[in-house]
């Protein structure tokens, strides 16, 4: 059981002025390429008992702006790879995804980053490792790191509030995600002209799935923290890496026969950044 700037049309989307940076998601026509790569360790108490899971992703995609308004870009996303290897008491599965890689959908987002039509990945459906059919929402739903829509100079911090749901046949996910963001300035990345922003990151996860190959329901929840970094490219308008760390300390209820309910302790790292 698993828990698992850019010139276009006269407008520089990296806007710098007198020090001031102002940040908006413009992905070039030309292809960009990235590969996220993901651990998650979770551990269970089972009346004293440590059962632990350890879960290894790797999605490896191309993006290619199609289309562009004041309020959404439309992407063009081409599936390279996909790979989620679960290491757990009861063996070793997973592997490639097949059914995926090559596959293009269309999917558009604010010039924030905040997601406003993933459509088109809802429609491309595979089984996971349990034997449930799902689909490439799940992998995409979170992708972009969410900006601040306003001009700023370093130091400056903000607030800010999101909430994700993810849904497939197979499983819901719902986060809120409290941040306590600071842009500290810009730096280099690789030669790139890159804003960073550091996170603080606090919220709660609810998780509900269904294993098909054990008949049980269930369901994860807790409180979470942790924190993120972040490298936006001010001259080209999209991310060059962001990175992750989130643990979440709540309780994982199995419903089978009967309903049992354990301590949990569920923890993610995450790189997601362009290749060459």
């Amino acid at each position: 059981m698993i828990v698992t700037g850019c010139l276009i049309s006269g407008t520089l989307y990296g806007q710098v002025n007198a020090g001031m940076v102002k940040l908006s998601y413009n992905y070039p026509e030309k292809p960009v390429k990235y590969i996220s790569k993901t651990t998650v360790n979770q551990v269970m108490d089972i009346n004293g008992d440590k059962m632990e899971v350890n879960v290894e992703q790797v999605l490896g995609c191309t993006l290619r702006s199609t289309a562009r308004n004041e309020n959404d870009l439309t992407i063009e996303i081409k599936i390279d790879t996909v790979s989620r290897i679960i290491n757990a008491p009861n063996g070793v599965q997973g592997g490639t995804i097949k059914e995926v890689m090559g596959k293009l959908f269309q999917m558009k987002i604010a010039p924030s980053g905040k997601v406003t039509d993933l459509s088109g990945a809802e429609q491309i459906t595979f089984t996971d490792e349990s034997g449930a059919i799902t689909n490439a929402s799940i992998l995409f739903n979170d992708f972009f790191p969410k900006l601040s829509t306003v001009e700023m100079v370093a130091g400056h911090k903000w607030l800010s509030t999101d909430t994700t749901n993810t849904k497939s046949p197979a499983m819901s996910m719902t986060s809120i995600v409290k941040s306590d963001n600071t842009f500290m300035g810009l730096d280099k990345v690789g030669g790139i002209n890159c804003a960073r922003i550091v996170s603080n990151l606090s919220g709660t996860m609810e998780m509900i799935s269904s294993d098909r190959n054990t008949g049980m329901d269930i369901k994860m929840k807790g409180p979470y923290e942790g924190s993120a970094e972040l490298y936006f490219s001010v001259g080209d308008g999209y991310f060059i890496k962001h990175s992750t760390n989130i643990t979440v300390t709540g309780t994982i209820e199995i419903t089978a026969s009967e309903v049992m309910s354990f301590p949990l302790i569920w923890e993610s790292k995450s790189v997601n950044e362009i290749i060459e």
